[in-house]
């Protein structure tokens, strides 16, 4: 899955890509933080973009979400880099 960054019509930030990938699975933000263990505040910050995330949350996120959305988690992980490489300006 390639992600399109940079551009007014494409995601300029993790808490928005996340966002999309949490709305397409269908999970509500309590049911992820559930099977991903992060706690709900957390969550909520990550997904708001007022709080940077831990690798290992950011991971177990990714994991989450893969499952709802019958992806390969590996690839989602994967699909992160370039906008992670460069965040929103």
């Amino acid at each position: 899955m390639e992600i399109e960054t940079g551009n007014h019509y494409s995601l300029r930030s993790l808490g928005e890509l996340l966002t999309v990938w949490r709305l397409r699975s269908s999970k509500r933000l309590s049911e992820l933080s559930q099977q991903s263990g992060v706690p709900y505040a957390t969550l909520w910050g990550i997904f708001h973009d007022r709080r940077q995330p831990r690798a290992a949350d950011l991971r177990a996120i990714v994991r989450a979400l893969a499952e709802g959305l019958g992806e390969d988690a590996d690839e989602l992980w994967t699909a992160l880099g370039p906008l992670l490489d460069h965040p929103r300006d």
